[in-house]
């Protein structure tokens, strides 16, 4: 089971939102603690929650004509999801409350064009971490980050920090563009569950293969790795 806040942060809906749609019936949490009140959510109710408001959102509307594309293929995606550890790791951090998810690019924009120009040398793919408990239509706390070698020059905005060694962090690998990343999220959380895991820390998606001119956004690879430990 899932708190709502872990709910909606992978389902990219708000808490307000499942708070209401749990008041109309639309979707119902799996659990709610008597004692406290707080609704709990499972795996499987994700694809229920895409369908149910895929009608309203443009952005759903394109994962299904994919889904419905991949139906008619006889095929589906699949997602290996593993546990591994990772090291402590030196990186130039830039984090901002932005107004929506997308400016996100914005971030990157900031940081490898100051890293860029002060010929700093690189020595991992970049990444993202997601720092608020829930999804959020707007105000989104990101920070962007990237591995570094050398002296890091003075920026207002740019720093450097270690990023703390993870002793579990659940992966899986999403080949393709950042819209249709929301199935490895579902796959990685349905994974998640099944295994009597829960979620430690603000989840982090490793850029392997991104952006570049004229590179095809079927061709990006992105790794989702969540902190998770047991109870």
């Amino acid at each position: 089971m899932f708190k709502i806040g872990e709910f909606s942060r992978l389902a990219q809906v708000t808490v307000k939102a499942l708070r209401l749609y749990d008041e109309r019936g639309l979707l119902v949490p799996a659990h709610v603690d008597r004692s406290s009140g707080y609704r709990f959510y499972s795996a499987d109710q994700l694809s229920r929650l895409q369908r149910e408001i895929a009608d309203g959102r443009a952005r759903l509307g394109r994962v299904e004509a994919y889904l419905a594309q991949l139906e008619r293929e006889g095929e589906m995606p699949r997602y290996d999801v593993t546990i591994k550890s990772a090291p402590a790791l030196r990186v130039a951090s830039l984090r901002d409350t932005v107004p929506h998810y997308p400016d996100i690019t914005r971030l990157f924009g900031e940081l490898c064009g100051f890293l860029g120009g002060a010929r700093v040398q690189f020595t991992g793919p970049p990444l993202a971490l997601y720092h608020d408990g829930e999804y959020r239509e707007q105000d989104v706390d990101i920070e962007v980050a990237a591995p570094f070698a050398g002296a890091l020059p003075a920026h207002p905005r740019v720093r450097e920090r270690e990023l703390p060694a993870e002793a579990s962090l659940a992966c899986t690998v999403h080949h393709g563009c950042y819209e249709e990343l929301r199935h490895a999220y579902a796959a990685l959380l349905g994974w998640v569950e099944r295994n009597g895991y829960r979620i430690t820390g603000p989840d982090r998606e490793v850029y392997l293969r991104g952006p570049e001119p004229g590179r095809d956004p079927a061709d990006y690879v992105t790794e989702l790795q969540v902190p998770v430990a047991r109870d």
